[in-house]
């Protein structure tokens, strides 16, 4: 960046010089570096989105092309970590009629598709006509991170009461002893 070139390939000599032509080199604390230094600012700005949805490049390509069985994957890799909410574009399998809109996963149906609840019950979704509703077009957005706690818990332990032994001796599956 600088006329004594930038030292990449340091420590050895070898210096790399980006522009090759010394007049549109820009000057140690110049307007050009300052000029440079806005523009790198501006572009990290614009790029904030793509580090707060935390999918990466590859999420928000995914998220364009709006495939549900990518979707289903991403969602099988990070599943237990945070809640998840499918923005979908799709009609009910059954009535034809418009489904879209975001809704929360519950949980994976069959091997490519989500359950999610639908506010009146949970509904299949998935990419054919197997399931409740059918996604054209499906966007996998991860919400509240999840936080789990185990307990455990001790307790006595309890024989039958004793009508259910007896019981037992009569009953069809009860083996012979």
């Amino acid at each position: 960046m600088t006329k004594g070139g930038v030292a990449w390939f340091w420590p050895a000599r070898i210096r790399c010089v980006l522009p090759g032509n010394p007049a549109y080199r820009m000057e140690v604390m110049g307007g050009g570096e300052l000029a440079f230094l806005l523009i790198v600012i501006g572009i990290g700005l614009l790029m904030m989105p793509l580090a707060v949805t935390g999918t990466g490049t590859a999420g928000l390509i995914r998220g364009a092309l709006g495939d549900l069985e990518m979707a289903r994957g991403d969602y099988d890799r990070n599943k237990g970590t945070a809640a998840f909410s499918v923005k979908l574009s799709g009609r009910d399998n059954r009535t034809y009629e418009d489904v879209s809109g975001t809704y929360p996963i519950i949980g994976p149906w069959s091997t490519e598709g989500f359950i999610v609840d639908a506010g009146d019950g949970p509904r299949s979704l998935c990419a054919s006509s197997n399931c409740d509703w059918h996604a054209s077009h499906a966007k996998l957005e991860r919400g509240e991170p999840m936080e789990t706690t185990s307990i455990p818990i001790q307790g006595d332990t309890s024989q039958p009461p004793r009508s259910a032994r007896c019981c037992a001796r009569w009953s069809p599956w009860a083996r012979s002893t």
